[in-house]
């Protein structure tokens, strides 16, 4: 939320818009935290019946860890479920209506707030000046009020000396009360007389008075609310059918645009390398059919020579069947080229080609792919959603065996634990995506990247927590210690007797 603070302040947004922009964030993050909180509830539990030797006499009634870690398993695989369908179904929705508020607060207007010495522009049509405030905020000196209501310039203002100013009808009205001063139009009329009959007569009005109220209208400061659908176009907002409906629209697209390039390279390669394009099998599905006779006809240029002239009036017809020229057409090109001029308008002709076929195919390939690199992104919120719940039952073999083993419980030593894994799992996570962003892995993989990575970790958590080991017992490491040692001494016993 601190990101979006900026815009936030001087709207004078309403407590419950803030509540309600507030829930909406809470269930776009819930599929973050709450691996963290199983992570965080496993190690507290399980380091509480560890720290008062609770564990230690279900072990000794004959119960084993994993009997004991079933029934939490259980609640936690229901809970993975529950937490698919909040992903694909909840969370979607919650998006929706949170960037749509954001959106609605960003464009909202800041509260109003006249200064002395500048204009201000805020209420629609018209531009307000004052030269001086009171400390009161109500009361103010020499104001000029530019009415721009018949969109004809500065064609009426208003003066006056002194003004009060304050809201009425529950803040839905502005009401200006202005003393002592003078409204001023110029209207435009069609009647004249005498040699400027057809030339218009500016009319001058001016009204003193003592005592005039003006209200203005403060519907354009309310928070407007935009149609949802404007946003509904966006990952976030998708459901686990509709991401992939627009993945295979997209790949149905990236065909489209490599097929438009493979069909046009028959119009480019027109001389030669014609039997080398095919179209894959997997384009074969489109309409358009590779055509396997191409006409061939040189471009016309106003050249002076008798040869040339008489070559280009009698157009050269090279027929191109299954990518091989006939004899008469290779002897047609020897003719044709025995010249310098035809072959440096020869040469034109194929830069002009070149460079007709980098933009037609640069134009393809990078609509290709910018749609790819979007489809990346969609492909990755689609796994999201079965990775996001599936953390849950990681974290869950982490936590649980992990407080057995260290048997503390509160909120000291567990805490830290579980920020630590949660910011490893957080950092893989992010660190996968980009690398799926960029297309230099699947983006399947990516998303389960950081569950394959720590999955092992929990399984052997679990082993270490099934024997009793003691990983988070100083004494433990101490007799590994003394271990390494004696072994050392040993070797170096046996090195002093050899020699």
């Amino acid at each position: 939320m601190l990101k979006y603070f900026d815009d936030f302040v001087g709207k004078d947004l309403e407590i419950g818009v803030i509540a309600e922009l507030m829930l909406y964030m809470s269930v776009n993050l819930t599929p973050i935290a709450m691996p963290l909180g199983v992570l965080l509830s496993c190690l507290m539990t399980y380091g509480n019946l560890g720290e008062q030797f609770e564990l230690t006499a279900i072990k000794s009634s004959g119960i084993s860890l994993l009997r004991t870690l079933r029934p939490v398993f259980v609640f936690v695989l229901f809970l993975t479920i529950g937490m698919f369908f909040f992903n694909n179904n909840i969370v979607p929705m919650a998006n929706l209506k949170f960037y749509s508020m954001l959106w609605d607060i960003k464009q909202k207007k800041p509260t109003m707030d006249i200064r002395a010495g500048q204009f201000y522009t805020g209420i629609p049509n018209y531009s307000i000046k004052v030269a001086k405030k009171m400390a009161d905020g109500i009361t103010m000196k020499d104001i000029i009020i530019y009415d721009h209501n018949n969109t004809d310039g500065n064609q009426r203002v208003i003066l006056a000396d002194s003004a009060r100013m304050y809201t009425i009808m529950n803040d839905r009205y502005l009401l200006m009360e202005l003393y002592d001063g003078s409204s001023n139009s110029e209207e435009r009329s069609t009647k004249s007389k005498g040699r400027n009959a057809l030339m218009p007569i500016n009319q001058f009005f001016r009204n003193d008075f003592s005592k005039m109220n003006m209200v203005f209208s403060l519907a354009s400061f309310d928070m407007s609310r935009t149609d949802l659908e404007l946003f509904s176009s966006n990952k976030a907002m998708k459901t686990l059918n509709e991401l992939s409906y627009d993945i295979d629209s997209m790949e149905n697209e990236i065909r489209i645009a490599s097929y438009n390039i493979h069909i046009r390279l028959p119009e480019i390669f027109d001389k030669h390398l014609l039997s080398d394009f095919e179209i894959p099998q997997e384009l074969t599905r489109s309409k358009f059919k590779k055509d396997t006779t191409v006409v061939i006809k040189p471009m016309e240029h106003s050249l002076n020579s008798n040869r040339t002239q008489y070559l280009l009036q009698n157009r050269l017809h090279i027929t191109v069947k299954d990518g091989q020229l006939t004899d008469s057409s290779l002897v047609n090109i020897d003719k044709y080229f025995a010249d310098r001029k035809p072959r440096r308008m020869a040469v034109e002709y194929a830069i002009n080609k070149a460079r007709f076929a980098k933009n037609a195919f640069s134009g393809e390939s990078t609509r290709a792919e910018n749609i790819l690199l979007t489809m990346y992104r969609f492909v990755i919120e689609k796994y999201r959603k079965f990775t996001y719940a599936f953390t849950c039952i990681t974290m869950f073999l982490i936590g649980a065996p992990l407080g057995s083993i260290i048997k503390r419980g509160g909120l000291g030593l567990p805490v830290l634990i579980s920020i630590g894994f949660f910011i490893t799992n957080y950092v893989l996570t992010i660190v996968a995506e980009k690398w799926a962003k960029q297309g230099f892995v699947d983006g399947e993989y990516a998303t389960w990247f950081s569950n394959l990575i720590l999955l092992p970790i929990g399984f052997y958590f679990l082993k270490q927590a099934r024997n009793d080991a003691r990983l988070f017992d100083s004494d433990f490491y101490l007799v590994v210690w003394d271990k390494i040692k004696i072994r050392f001494r040993k070797e170096e016993k046996r090195a002093l007797q050899s020699a």
